[in-house]
């Protein structure tokens, strides 16, 4: 007999509840073990009841915290997480765990590099919820530092991916930007651990920004 899932914890409800991908024409058995609280010297045991039902869709009540860089760790609460497929933010996939002791309830994911400011959704074989309000992802800050020669050298954190360094000579209308690197091309890492890049200011090239296209 092979175990398929198990839970001890409903939330702060009296009683057990585990999801799993059930199959057509096999039998399942469950197994309702009595627990005994030494602390009260109680023993919960005695009857139960068992109600089989369809796994909803999931819901997504809230996470924590609301905004941060790549990187950080997201808590994401609701119910009916198990057997997730997905986490995305803003279309961005995630890697997830499930929370020991509330897989059911809780999920915890990573803010991935290429996410910016958007919703997070998250998906189950019984369907897909996505959050009401943004999850906020900062704007990567670009530090610029003079070099000899006339040369700058732009860096930003390299938890940031897919963003775009782009440089005109006017920020005054009709000016348009270019990329300063050539395309495919990808920053070098700094010491410090970030992009970095080295670039001449010849040619009138005095403002610079941080672009993520869709």
């Amino acid at each position: 007999m092979k175990s398929i899932a198990h839970n001890n914890d409903y939330g702060t409800r009296p009683a057990s509840r585990v999801s799993f991908l059930a199959d057509q024409q096999t039998n399942y058995w469950v197994r309702v073990d009595g627990t005994y609280y030494s602390d009260s010297s109680i023993a919960a045991m005695g009857g139960f009841t068992l109600s089989w039902l369809p796994t909803p869709v999931p819901r997504l009540t809230s996470f924590s915290p609301t905004g941060g860089r790549p990187g950080t760790k997201v808590t994401l609460v609701g119910a009916d997480f198990t057997l997730a497929t997905a986490v995305e933010f803003n279309g961005v996939g995630a890697g997830f765990t499930a929370v020991m002791n509330s897989p059911d309830q809780r999920l915890a994911a990573p803010v991935p590099g290429g996410a910016v400011t958007g919703p997070i959704r998250i998906t189950t074989p019984a369907g897909t919820v996505v959050s009401q309000s943004d999850f906020v992802v900062p704007v990567p800050a670009l530090l610029v530092q003079r070099e000899a020669n006339d040369r700058i050298e732009l860096s930003w954190p390299s938890a940031y991916s897919g963003w775009e360094l782009e440089a005109t000579p006017s920020v005054s209308a009709g000016a348009g930007w270019i990329n300063v690197l050539p395309a495919g091309a990808v920053p070098d890492i700094s010491p410090a651990g970030d992009w970095v890049v080295t670039t001449p200011t010849a040619g009138g090239q005095a403002y610079f920004r941080l672009l993520k296209r869709p």
